[in-house]
C-alpha cells in the first residue's frame, strides 16, 4: 500500500488529507511537514484567503470540491469550484465576508450553495444567502443584530431533526435553526464561541446529534 497522501494549494495555503479526514492552512508547500506516513503535493493555486470547505453532493454540483475564498484587503469573497485536478472555477463573486459553507443535493432545500455572510460593523447581524449551480444569488433568511459572528453551517439530517439549517454564532454564543423558509429561532444559548459543527448519524459510535467546536 502506498503513504496516505496530502494535497495542498497555494496563497493561504488549502490543505486536505485525502484519507484520514485532516484539513489545515500553512503559508506554502514549504511550511508543511508530514509524518512518514504521508506524502504532500501541489493541488491547487491562485487562492488568496481559503476558508469554509464543502464537497459536491453530486447533481448539478458534481463531486467536486468547493471552497470560500476571501480577499484579506476587502474581506469580500467568492465561492471557488475545484476539479480533482485543482483547476478552479468561480462561481459567484462579491460576498460579504462569507464563513459557513454547506450544499444540498436536492430534497426540501434544493440543490443550492447556503453560505453565512457577516455585515461588517456591531449589530450588523448574520445573513444567510444561497446560490445556485449557476450563480444566481438569493437571500434566504438573517438573524439580526447583537456582537454576531458567523461560524459553521451544516443542514440537518431529517428525521427528528426536522428539514431545517443550523448556524453556529461564534459572538452571541448561540445555534440558531432556520427553516425552509427562512425564519431564524435561537435553539441554544450560552456557549463559548461555537464555530464548526458536524452531524454523527445513528448507529455512529459518537452517538446521534450535532457536535459544535467551542471555545474562544
Amino acid at each position: 500500500m502506498g503513504g496516505r497522501r496530502l494535497r495542498i494549494g497555494s496563497g493561504l495555503v488549502l490543505v486536505a488529507l485525502v484519507v484520514g479526514g485532516l484539513a489545515f492552512r500553512p503559508r506554502g508547500v514549504e511550511a508543511a511537514t508530514a509524518s512518514p506516513e504521508f506524502t504532500v503535493a501541489p493541488f491547487a493555486t491562485g487562492l488568496r484567503g481559503p476558508g469554509a470547505l464543502a464537497m459536491g453532493p453530486g447533481g448539478p454540483f458534481g463531486d467536486g470540491l468547493y471552497v470560500l475564498d476571501r480577499d484579506p484587503a476587502t474581506q469580500t469573497g467568492r465561492l471557488v469550484g475545484l476539479t480533482p485536478t485543482g483547476q478552479a472555477l468561480t462561481l459567484v463573486e462579491g460576498l460579504q465576508r462569507p464563513t459557513g459553507l454547506v450544499l444540498s443535493g436536492g430534497g426540501t432545500w434544493g440543490s443550492f450553495a447556503y453560505i453565512l455572510e457577516h455585515q461588517a460593523g456591531l449589530g450588523s447581524g448574520v445573513r444567510l444567502i444561497r446560490v445556485s449551480p449557476l450563480g444566481a444569488v438569493e437571500h434566504v433568511g438573517a438573524a439580526p443584530g447583537g456582537a454576531r459572528v458567523p461560524g459553521g453551517v451544516v443542514l440537518s439530517p431529517g428525521g427528528s431533526w426536522g428539514e431545517a439549517l443550523y448556524l453556529s454564532d461564534a459572538g452571541e454564543g448561540e445555534l440558531l435553526r432556520v427553516t425552509p423558509a427562512g425564519q431564524a429561532s435561537v435553539c441554544l444559548k450560552g456557549l463559548s464561541g461555537p464555530r464548526a459543527m458536524a452531524w454523527a448519524p445513528a448507529g455512529s459510535p459518537f452517538g446521534e446529534g450535532l457536535h459544535v467546536v467551542t471555545g474562544r
